[in-house]
């Protein structure tokens, strides 16, 4: 018990906020519902950049690690296309 106890309390309180506001969400998204394309593209789009930088700080200009992260993207984006079709 002493190691949850540590644990809760050395958490940051924005930590706390960002799991409520998270569970608020998740509970939101529960209830049917229809989004927009853009909206759904945010979260990808964030993703791709964040390992875009991820690739180009640890890889620099590796051709091997940006073809393979490219062609990982082409794979979500080919099964994005046959989900949406």
């Amino acid at each position: 018990m002493n190691m949850l106890q540590q644990l809760a309390s050395q958490t940051p309180v924005w930590v706390w906020l960002l799991l409520a506001f998270l569970i608020t969400r998740g509970i939101a998204a529960m209830k049917p519902g229809e989004t927009s394309l853009q909206k759904l593209a945010i979260v990808p789009a964030l993703f791709a950049a964040w390992g875009a930088w991820s690739i180009s700080h640890r890889f620099g200009a590796s051709l091997t690690a940006w073809s393979e992260w490219l062609a990982g993207i082409a794979m979500g984006a080919a099964l994005a296309w046959l989900l949406l079709n």
